[in-house]
């Protein structure tokens, strides 16, 4: 029988915030840069058992940009986003590169803008019909 006593929410983490913190590995601190930029724009610190894809998200957050917008690389490598970081060998402080696609729109407000650009497009095309 499994011991689950330790998982009780005493100490305010959720179940699947313990079981990651147990079996998840070490932490390891990233530093992500723009493609083509030498300064660092955001370091976060992630276990090692972690999917570049959860990565992958958190950046997308940071950034204000759509997930499918963003690749990730390491070592000059794209980084497939079901792997994990140990899978990769990222250790502490390693930088990964993030490229933004081509015509992709940064920040809530360009992304609002967009959107009520198209809206007006189709109001302007429907009231035409």
């Amino acid at each position: 029988m499994v011991d689950m006593s330790g998982l009780a929410n005493t100490d305010g983490q959720t179940t699947e915030e313990k079981l990651q913190n147990a079996i998840a590995g070490d932490d390891i601190e990233l530093l992500f840069k723009r493609e083509g930029q030498e300064e660092v724009f955001f370091t976060a610190v992630y276990k090692q058992g972690i999917t570049f894809e959860w990565v992958k998200n958190k950046v997308a957050e940071q950034m204000e940009a759509n997930y499918a917008d963003l690749s990730l690389y390491f070592n000059g490598r794209r980084i497939p986003e079901p792997f994990c970081l140990i899978d990769m060998g990222v250790a502490t402080g390693s930088e990964i590169i993030v490229q933004v696609a081509e015509g992709a729109v940064l920040g809530h407000e360009a992304l609002r803008a967009q959107v009520l650009a198209e809206l007006a497009e189709e109001e302007g095309k429907a009231g035409e019909q």
